[in-house]
C-alpha cells in the first residue's frame, strides 16, 4: 500500500492526515491545517515522494504518548487505560514506548508530566492534542522498522469510534498515570522541568506538592522557585505571582525566622528570574527579551568539533577554487572526528558521527577518496564503523530550494532526506560538498542565497550539529583569507559564520620555502577568513597534496588509480614561527629605509644599513646566518628589489632595497 493509499484511508476514517520525513511534517503552517482534501493527498505523493511516513493531527485525535523504557511500567500504564475505557488502539514504534488514541469535540493543549526513572533517566507521558501530530504509519527512524498497531488501525476504526476524553479527563488521567508509576514502580516528578508550557502543564499533583511544601516551611526556597516558574509560564503577570507566593509564605507553618525573612523577601526576584528563564508560551510573538542583570550564570561553551573550523549549531563553509584539494581537505577532517585522531593538527573536542553528502562526485568516486586517505594514514574500516556514513544521491536526492517556472523559491526534497538521515544515524557533523549542487535558485541574488543557508543554518540548530558546506570561488587570482572570493552572492559569508580559504602556494611563496615551480601546486595553505566565533589571528596551516595508490588494479587497468589525499605540511625551520603579520613589519621597515635618509642594503660587509639587522629587530630568536638568508630568499623571489640612489651623507650613488608590494605575504582578511 502506497502512502497515499494510506492517507485516503484515514481521511475516509475522519483523521486529518499529513506526509512526514521521518517524524517531521513536511507542510508549512500544518498545526493549524483546517481541512484536507483526496485532491489535497494526490498532490502530496508528487510534491513529496520522499515524504513516505504518515501523521495524523491530534487536535480531535489527543494521543497519549507513554515515553517511558521501563516494559513492565508502559504496560501497567496501558493495562490502566483499558481498565477504564475498554477497547483502545495502541501504537508501538520503539519499544516498550508506546501510544493509545483517543477522540475529543473538546480541543486542549498539550500535557505533559516530566518524571525521573529510579536509573535517573529522565522521561514522560504526554497528551498529544492542539498543535501537535503523531506518526500512524510509515517506519521508525531510529528502529528502522515499521510502526505497528494492535486493537486495530487507524482508518480501518474510524475516528467516531474511538473513545472520547476531555482536557480535564485527559488532566486526571495523566496525574493517575503519574501516581501509578510513583507508587508501583519507583518514578519521581522533578520540582520542575525546563521552560515554556513543559513547566506549567506538568499536572495539578505538581502544583499540589510545591503549595504543600511552603505551607509545611520544607523546601522553602526550590518551592517557591518551582512555584513561580509554573506562574509566569501559565501567563500569572508577575505582580499577581509575587502577591500570591507573599500570600503563601503568610499562611507558612515555618517559623518567622532569619530563614523565613529571607526567603520571603526573595520572591520578586524568584519571579523575575522565572520571567527570563521560563517565558509564557505566545506562539513566539515578542522579543523575549531578558533582564542582564538576572543573567548571573556563565553561559555554556560553544560546541566546538573540530579546531575552530567546526562547530555544533553554526554552518562553515571551506573557499577554494578548483583542483586545490578542497573535498580531500575536508574528508581527511571528517575523518579525524569520526576517529577521534589528530589528522589535521587540529584539536579534536570530542569524536563525532559524520556524514558526508557528495553531489558532485558519484558514489564509486567518493569511496576512493575515502580509501586513499585510510590507506595514507592507516585508518582501519573498523575505526569507522558507525561513526562515519557516506551519500552520493546525485540528482535523485533534490535540492534544498528550487525556483520553479513563475520564478518563485520553494522548498526542495533534499532538507527532508537530510533530516532523515540525521535523525537515522544520530549525525553530529554534516558535510554537503558543494554548496552549489545542493539548490537551484540564482546564485548571485542574496536574498535567495539566504534562504539556502536560513535552511542550513535551521538545520544546524534544530539538531545540535555543526554544517559544513564547502564552496567554489569566482575566477581570477585567489587571496588567502579573502572570504569575498566565494561565488555568487555575498550572502554566503555573511550567513557562515565560519569560513575557511585553502590557496595554492605563490610563486613568492614557493621561491622563500624552497618549493620548484613544478611542484609548488601540491601545496596549499589553509587560512581564516572569516571566524565570528573566534578571533581572527594567528598563521596560516600549510598541507601537501600527495597521490595514494588505492590497489584497485585490473587486467584493462593494471596501475590502477592514484587518488589525492592531503598531509599537513610544515615550512622549513628558517619560516618557523614567522607568520604574515611579522614578516611583513620587517618588509614595511625596510622599505621605510633609515631616518637620515638612507636604504637598508644587502651587501654582506654592511654596518649600520645591513638589512638582515631588521629582520633580528622582530625576529631575535633567529640567528644572524638565518637572518641574512631571509634577506636573500627574498632577493632572489623578486620581494626585495636593490635600486641606485644618491647617498645624501656621501654623496655618492649606492645601491638599496625596496619592497615589491605585490609580492608581499598573503594577509589574513579579518571580517566582521
Amino acid at each position: 500500500m502506497t502512502p497515499m493509499d494510506v492517507r485516503q484511508i484515514l481521511l475516509r476514517g475522519g483523521y486529518e492526515p499529513l506526509p512526514l520525513v521521518g517524524k517531521r511534517p513536511i507542510i508549512e503552517g500544518w498545526q493549524k491545517r483546517d481541512q484536507t482534501s483526496a485532491g489535497d493527498i494526490e498532490i502530496w505523493s508528487k510534491l513529496y515522494p520522499h515524504a513516505t511516513n504518515t501523521g495524523c493531527l491530534t487536535r480531535r485525535m489527543p494521543s497519549l504518548d507513554i515515553d517511558i523504557l521501563n516494559a513492565d511500567a508502559a504496560q501497567a500504564v496501558e493495562d490502566l487505560i483499558k481498565d477504564r475505557y475498554g477497547h483502545v488502539l495502541v501504537r508501538i514504534g520503539k519499544p516498550p514506548k508506546r501510544a493509545i488514541l483517543f477522540r475529543t469535540d473538546q480541543v486542549f493543549k498539550k500535557i505533559t508530566a516530566n518524571l525521573t526513572a529510579p536509573n535517573g533517566v529522565s522521561e514522560k507521558i504526554e497528551f498529544l492534542c492542539d498543535g501537535q501530530q503523531l506518526v500512524v504509519n510509515g517506519v521508525h527512524p531510529d528502529t528502522g522498522q515499521s510502526y505497528c498497531w494492535h486493537g486495530g488501525e487507524p482508518g480501518r476504526v474510524l475516528l467516531a469510534e474511538l473513545p472520547h476524553i476531555s482536557g480535564g479527563e485527559a488532566q486526571q488521567l495523566v496525574t493517575d498515570i503519574v501516581a501509578l508509576l510513583e507508587a508501583n514502580f519507583g518514578y519521581r516528578r522533578p520540582l520542575h522541568k525546563g521552560k515554556g508550557s513543559d513547566a506549567d502543564l506538568a499536572g495539578p499533583s505538581d502544583w499540589k506538592e510545591l503549595t504543600a511544601n511552603v505551607i509545611a516551611g520544607h523546601a522553602l526556597h526550590d518551592s517557591l522557585r518551582g512555584l513561580a516558574a509554573k506562574m509566569t509560564s501559565s501567563g500569572t503577570s508577575p505582580g499577581a505571582a509575587v502577591n500570591q507566593l507573599r500570600a503563601l509564605m503568610e499562611a507558612s507553618a515555618a517559623p518567622r525566622d532569619d530563614r523565613w525573612r529571607e526567603r520571603y523577601a526573595e520572591i520578586p526576584r524568584l519571579v523575575e528570574s522565572a520571567e527570563q528563564k521560563f517565558p509564557v508560551s505566545n506562539g513566539g510573538a515578542g522579543l523575549q527579551e531578558w533582564n542582564a542583570a538576572l543573567d548571573r550564570d556563565a553561559p555554556p561553551p560553544r560546541a566546538w568539533l573540530l579546531g575552530n573550523s567546526l562547530c555544533r549549531r553554526y554552518v562553515s563553509s571551506l573557499l577554494a577554487g578548483g583542483g586545490t584539494g578542497k573535498s580531500a581537505m575536508r574528508i581527511l577532517q571528517a575523518l579525524a572526528l569520526a576517529t577521534g585522531r589528530r589528522l589535521t593538527d587540529e584539536h579534536v573536542f570530542q569524536r563525532c558521527r559524520v556524514l558526508i553528502v557528495s553531489l558532485e562526485d558519484d558514489a564509486d568516486e567518493l569511496r576512493r577518496r575515502i580509501l586513499a586517505a585510510c590507506l595514507h594514514y592507516d585508518i582501519a574500516r573498523s575505526e569507522l564503523d558507525g561513526w562515519l556514513f557516506l551519500a552520493a544521491p546525485g540528482a535523485s536526492a533534490g535540492k534544498l530550494k528550487v525556483m520553479n517556472a513563475a520564478g518563485h523559491i520553494m522548498d526542495g526534497q533534499l532538507r527532508g532526506h537530510l533530516e532523515a538521515a540525521i535523525e537515522r544515524h544520530d549525525i553530529d557533523c554534516v558535510i554537503i560538498d558543494p554548496l552549489v549542487k545542493a539548490h537551484r535558485i540564482e546564485e548571485n541574488s542574496n536574498s535567495a542565497v539566504d534562504g539556502v543557508l536560513q535552511a542550513l543554518s535551521d538545520i544546524a540548530i534544530r539538531y545540535d550539529i555543526a554544517v559544513d558546506v564547502p564552496h567554489h570561488t569566482s575566477k581570477g587570482q585567489d587571496r588567502p583569507g579573502d572570504a569575498h572570493r566565494g561565488r555568487g552572492a555575498s550572502a554566503l559569508i555573511d550567513a557562515t559564520r565560519l569560513a575557511y580559504t585553502l590557496t595554492p602556494m605563490s610563486e613568492a611563496e614557493a621561491q622563500q620555502y624552497g618549493i620548484s615551480e613544478g611542484q609548488r601546486r601540491q601545496y596549499v595553505r589553509y587560512d581564516r577568513a572569516k571566524v565570528n566565533l573566534a578571533a581572527v589571528g594567528g598563521r596560516e596551516t600549510w598541507f601537501k597534496l600527495i597521490g595514494v595508490r588505492i590497489g584497485n588494479e585490473t587486467d584493462m587497468y593494471p596501475n590502477g588509480d592514484e587518488v589525492q589525499t592531503v598531509e599537513v605540511w610544515n615550512p622549513p625551520r628558517l619560516w618557523a614561527d614567522l607568520p604574515d603579520a611579522r614578516l611583513n613589519s620587517m618588509l614595511t621597515e625596510i622599505d621605510r629605509g633609515l631616518p637620515d635618509g638612507t636604504f637598508y642594503t644587502a651587501a654582506p660587509n654592511a654596518s649600520t644599513r645591513a638589512a638582515w639587522q631588521v629582520v633580528s629587530k622582530h625576529a631575535p630568536e633567529k640567528p644572524e646566518r638565518e637572518a641574512r638568508k631571509v634577506i636573500q630568499t627574498w632577493l632572489r623571489s623578486g620581494l626585495l628589489v636593490e635600486f641606485e640612489y644618491n647617498n645624501p651623507e656621501t654623496r655618492k650613488t649606492v645601491k638599496g632595497l625596496r619592497v615589491d608590494n605585490a609580492k608581499r605575504p598573503g594577509t589574513i582578511c579579518a571580517l566582521d
